[in-house]
């Protein structure tokens, strides 16, 4: 009995989204998701800042709000560069990330940085699965930009994050239940706002 043999399918099939439709998803929820970050760190360091905690934790809030400061100009850069739209969601991140941020430092900043550590928990998995999805592009420039270049710099920012998630993770309580359930409902409403900010 004779073996038929399958011929292997190429990487890329009519219908699928080209690769710059796929580039400009990703950096469209990359963008989102470090201008929402920085709505959030600004609205906790505005609730310790009068704070008795606010030498103990603001230096920190500072120097991570200034990173993600760092993180967002680089994708804004690439989004004139490569003209990709924002999400429709922004305004409504710009309030929800502020709201989040200071509701969650005002009353007691652990809870800020359970916020912290949940959301950065899912950006490091999220950041993992972008730089392999780029590095599997069938093209290595789009509009002039490099692709490696883009999977390199995600990388050191999916280091920043990595780091962020470890100071948050110094403040949570392993057995406290609010502190739990905060991470979960956290990182789920996360993935979410993931998935909308990618597609709309």
């Amino acid at each position: 009995m004779s073996m038929i043999k399958h011929k292997k399918l190429p990487k890329w099939l009519p219908g699928d989204p080209s690769d710059k439709k796929l580039l400009h998803s990703m950096l469209r929820v990359d963008h989102a998701g470090e201008y929402g970050a920085v709505c959030i760190y600004r609205g906790q360091i505005d609730a310790v800042a009068n704070s008795k905690h606010c030498k103990k934790i603001g230096a920190r809030l500072r120097s991570m709000y200034n990173q993600e400061l760092a993180h967002l100009a680089y994708f804004e850069t690439l989004q004139t560069q490569l003209s990709f739209r924002p999400t429709v969601f922004l305004p409504i991140w710009k309030r929800i990330g502020y709201f989040l941020g200071y509701a969650s430092c005002v009353y007691d900043y652990r809870l800020g940085m359970v916020v912290t550590e949940a959301i950065e928990f899912e950006i490091v998995e999220h950041y993992t699965k972008q730089i392999n999805a780029l590095k599997a592009l069938q093209t290595d420039f789009i509009n002039g930009a490099d692709i490696t270049a883009i999977a390199n710099k995600i990388d050191l920012f999916r280091q920043d994050e990595k780091e962020h998630m470890q100071i948050g993770r110094e403040y949570r309580i392993d057995n406290n239940i609010i502190h739990n359930c905060l991470f979960t409902i956290i990182a789920k409403l996360t993935k979410i706002a993931i998935k909308i900010s990618k597609k709309y």
